[in-house]
């Protein structure tokens, strides 16, 4: 059983994008903004052991390229989970902490930035569960900081005594 056998398609599918994204930043029709543009992914490998490919990047979504229509972007994220905390870190340049939306669930964050000059979202899975009212955040820099408590779980099960 290959468990990257779809690995070499989504690579050659990925660097079609990449070339497409490129021809089009040559033709000036990626946007009036001088902001950098960033574009890549991320591999790693999911509990079960399966390959997890992830995009990121901030440049327009492969489809819309030359359509002219604003596109929103998708910020560049970390997600570091230590025994007690999950932290999410956040690049969003050029915008306003008061233009930032956070919406916290036990398995998810949501980030939300939507004013005149930039749109942002991303829909965060985290690792394990977390405590949503337990969420803290900072932003300094253009750097989203978001810290939360990690549930900590009840162990089930009893201890036997061995005779």
């Amino acid at each position: 059983m290959d468990i990257f056998g779809s690995f070499d398609d989504e690579l050659a599918e990925m660097r079609e994008r990449m070339d497409r994204i490129f021809e089009a930043f040559m033709r000036n029709e990626l946007g009036t903004d001088q902001s950098p543009t960033v574009y890549g992914f991320s591999l790693q490998t999911s509990q079960d052991g399966e390959p997890v490919m992830q995009e990121f990047g901030n440049s327009p979504a492969p489809a819309m390229i030359g359509s002219g229509e604003p596109q929103e972007r998708e910020p560049l994220i970390d997600v570091l989970e230590s025994e007690a905390l999950v932290r999410v870190i956040v690049e969003l340049p050029g915008v306003q902490k008061d233009d930032i939306k956070i919406d916290a669930q036990a398995l998810s964050l949501e980030v939300t930035v939507d004013n005149d000059v930039k749109q942002f979202h991303e829909q965060i899975d985290l690792p394990c569960s977390v405590q949503p009212n337990s969420v803290k955040a900072s932003y300094k820099n253009g750097v989203l900081v978001i810290s939360m408590n990690r549930v900590n779980k009840k162990r089930k099960g009893r201890t036997v005594k061995v005779d």
